[in-house]
């Protein structure tokens, strides 16, 4: 991670530098050099195939890899990750921790219009590794990988969620637009959820 741009503000180059205006709706107390350790990276091709979005986070956690793999597999951390959506869990596994084959459902608001969207864990390697599949929901389908490495100071997190826009011609537009974007900083602040509880006092409240 050393040399890796800080992802804040106007100081994410390129297609990343609407954060500036998305982070702090997020963390309007958080200073830039409290993110020095998350960075962002996107590529354009993925597992579903050529020319659809692919987005890559890596965040250095100060925590053991056991304590990072279950906050991130934890419904109730997603939840308060996920306040200002309002999202809730309404079907299958709606609290604790999800695992192997198990699916949840969820509700929430997205661009002014609430959506269900059910997901199910795929595959699996505590604490190292597991990946939820979306199996119904607005997209035509999307793949997240949740990758896990002990590393000197604690752990490195690695996202890689690869999916395609619903819409065919026009989602690839829209996708180029905002939608890229928008899950882009709805993973960031999940990350950032993860890593405050994994590294204070706070990860006993769901775990």
């Amino acid at each position: 991670m050393q040399g890796a741009k800080p992802v804040y503000g106007a100081m994410a180059g390129g297609r990343l530098k609407r954060l500036g205006f998305i982070l702090p709706l997020y963390f309007p107390n958080q200073q830039p050099e409290l993110c020095f350790d998350l960075c962002v990276g996107m590529t354009d091709k993925c597992t579903f195939g050529s020319q659809v979005p692919v987005i890559v986070l890596h965040t250095e956690i100060h925590a053991p890899i056991d304590r990072c793999f279950d906050l991130s597999r934890s419904i109730d951390l997603h939840k308060i990750s996920t306040e200002h959506t309002n999202e809730e869990a309404i079907d299958g596994v709606t609290s604790g921790l999800i695992s192997l084959n198990e699916s949840v459902t969820w509700k929430a608001k997205h661009f002014g219009v609430y959506q269900t969207l059910t997901t199910q864990i795929t595959e699996f390697d505590n604490p190292k590794f597991f990946v939820d599949e979306m199996t119904k929901g607005a997209f035509n389908g999307f793949r997240h990988e949740h990758h896990f490495k002990t590393v000197e100071n604690g752990t490195l997190m690695t996202d890689r969620f690869d999916y395609q826009s619903p819409l065919g011609v026009l989602g690839k537009l829209v996708d180029m637009i905002v939608l890229k974007q928008y899950m882009t900083d709805l993973l960031i602040k999940r990350n950032l959820t993860i890593k405050e509880f994994a590294e204070s006092d706070k990860w006993t409240l769901v775990l």
